[in-house]
């Protein structure tokens, strides 16, 4: 078995920083990193993991870590809640990374903690943060988000934007808008070309496409309001019948835009989220509580060595038709 000297010596480094690039310590430079990570994986060094918490004097409960990019949003708090719920009938316990805009320090800190597992919400991992948790003997596993060769629970955002546009197209909407963030992920992009690419099967283009600002843990009434004004200046600019909401939130802001306007134009949302119901919003629902049972019973059955091929699992969206 190789030890943490055998490491230092061929990276030309002492114990002491090996010890903290595999705790995620900090004051290491990027290369430095980079240099023990590669050495470490050439060698095939694991880090003990009973040890190495009986130090720390957190041996307990195994942990599962879910890393957001942000866990107040309600779309991803159902997320949560079905995480949550998926182990709560098992012997692990749940520790929530919100990365923010601090990545990095986010995934030095994950070695520290001892996790059996993590759970990556909505984003792309880095090579580099793939490499530091396979060197720990971490496994990962992405939801809301697909990648070949790594394991994935994603939905068909494809898919729901061909609803979003089918929904629209069958009101007899003819010129329509879009209202999308900024922030053009694999969501939006997916999303946006399912949309796109059905209304080019009816020889129809978004007449306007704008697009929200958005910044890390932006208080969800900003995004309703910033919709609200644009939803005002598209329909006082063009003549617009059918507008299409990246998410639900933007939905918010344009519905009460349209009210204070009286106009009646079909508007359709994203994510299907509580206040959706009782505003009578029609949606595309990504069943986001799903998604979270899934991913914590596909992760337990990981660790118990129950998944002996990549997960690979697409969840349908659905239409849910209400009074908009």
């Amino acid at each position: 078995m190789t030890t943490i000297k055998e490491v230092a010596k061929l990276a030309g480094v002492g114990i002491g920083t090996v010890s903290r690039v595999m705790n995620g310590g900090q004051n290491v430079s990027p290369e430095t990193r980079e240099k023990v990570l590669e050495v470490s994986k050439k060698l095939r060094y694991k880090p003990n993991k009973t040890a190495r918490s009986l130090v720390k004097g957190h041996y307990s409960q195994p942990t599962i870590g879910v890393v957001f990019t942000t866990a107040i949003h309600p779309f991803f708090y159902e997320i949560l809640k079905g995480i949550y719920y998926g182990l709560q009938q098992s012997h692990y316990n749940m520790l929530v990374f919100n990365m923010g805009e601090d990545r990095s320090n986010v995934f030095n800190r994950i070695p520290y903690e001892n996790l059996a597992g993590v759970l990556n919400v909505s984003t792309k991992m880095t090579a580099l943060e793939k490499e530091q948790l396979q060197i720990n003997g971490i496994p990962y596993l992405y939801l809301d988000y697909f990648e070949e060769n790594v394991n994935s629970i994603y939905f068909n955002n494809y898919a729901g934007g061909e609803m979003a546009a089918a929904y629209l197209l069958s009101k007899n909407a003819k010129k329509i808008a879009f209202v999308g963030e900024n922030t053009q992920n694999q969501q939006f992009e997916k999303r946006l070309a399912g949309f796109i690419g059905k209304l080019k099967e009816h020889h129809l283009a978004i007449v306007c496409q704008k697009l929200i600002e958005i910044k890390e843990d932006m208080p969800f009434d900003i995004y309703e309001k910033e919709s609200y004004y644009i939803t005002k200046e598209i329909l006082q600019a063009n003549e617009i019948d059918g507008i299409f909401y990246y998410c639900d939130e933007f939905a918010y802001g344009g519905f009460t835009a349209l009210q204070e306007l009286g106009h009646r134009i079909t508007i359709i949302g994203y994510d299907d989220t509580l206040p959706s119901k009782y505003l009578g919003l029609t949606t595309v629902r990504q069943p986001a509580y799903q998604l979270g049972l899934e991913g914590a019973k596909r992760m337990m059955n990981i660790l118990a060595g129950a998944e002996n091929q990549f997960i690979c699992q697409c969840i349908q969206p659905e239409l849910v038709i209400r009074s908009t």
